[in-house]
């Protein structure tokens, strides 16, 4: 935790005990704001939203070209958490009808 906090530049006070020990104080206004901008935790996958492998079969491309469409700004992606058997990860799920415009509109043009 104490990692993840410093990586995401969470201001800290380091507070001297009576007994010569070291305490160590998150800022909560920082922490709140670290938390704040997390991914949600869902359980199933989104309705009206694909994983990758569906949107590469969809589209008959690679994955590298489903990345470049996200930061185009042609698909719209939706990252959550989700549980797995290793913990909590972060999914990317891609919006159906971006890809079904992608599919008619984008790669007809080849």
């Amino acid at each position: 935790a104490r990692q993840y906090l410093h990586r995401h530049g969470v201001r800290f006070r380091v507070v001297r005990k009576g007994t010569g020990s070291l305490a160590l104080y998150w800022r909560r206004l920082d922490v709140d704001r670290v938390l704040a901008g997390r991914e949600p935790v869902r359980r199933r996958v989104p309705p009206c939203y694909m994983d990758m492998a569906g949107a590469v079969s969809m589209l008959g491309v690679v994955r590298s070209y489903v990345y470049r469409l996200v930061k185009k700004g042609l698909l719209r992606e939706y990252r959550c958490r989700m549980k797995t058997a290793r913990g909590l990860r972060v999914r990317c799920f891609y919006h159906r009808e971006d890809l079904e415009h992608v599919r008619l509109h984008v790669l007809q043009k080849r």
